[in-house]
């Protein structure tokens, strides 16, 4: 019997991120990544990670909360192991400021120490009347990716390099 195979379009942190996580909820499965770019040259390897989503058009809320919170404690999970370093994880905290008031985001409850803030730090921020404060976490894309990508090959995942012109490919 052949083995289901699987193939993965890009190599940004959706893309390696995907592949990993088919691998390991997919018993039994070949999973290649096809991208022209990989890192450090993607459009990811720019990006800061830093982890707080926005909400997804027409995505019902119910889907976007549960992946949210996957994602937070995936890479909750690595801070704090021996792979934290390598994997360029950890936690930041800082405020959200806002110039009106604003609805609390749908992933509040995912945070750590989710709250608004006082009337005196808002003081620090003229023209902000509106704001919130938590802690989430930042995963820095040049060495997450990498370390992701490591882990994929390990597990037997390959890649191609090579540019996709249609999805038929």
């Amino acid at each position: 019997m052949s083995r289901r195979k699987i193939c993965v379009i890009g190599a940004g942190v959706i893309g390696v991120s995907t592949a990993a996580r088919i691998q390991d909820t997919i018993p039994g499965v070949d999973v290649t990544i096809v991208a022209e770019k990989f890192s450090p040259y993607t459009t990811s390897d720019g990006s800061g990670g830093f982890w707080e989503p926005h909400v997804l058009a027409d995505t019902p809320i119910e889907n976007q909360l549960e992946w949210s919170k996957e994602t937070f404690e995936h890479i909750n999970s690595l801070i704090g192991t021996a792979h934290a370093r390598d994997a360029g994880v950890n936690y930041v905290s800082g405020y959200s400021l806002h110039k009106s008031y604003q609805e609390d985001p749908f992933w509040k409850d995912i945070v750590f120490g989710f709250r608004h803030l006082s009337e005196r730090e808002l003081q620090l921020y003229p023209g902000h009347s509106h704001g919130w404060f938590h802690t989430s976490l930042i995963a820095n894309c040049r060495t997450y990716i990498p370390w992701l990508m490591a882990q994929f090959r390990r597990k037997g995942g390959s890649v191609i390099k090579r540019k996709v012109q249609r999805i038929e490919e």
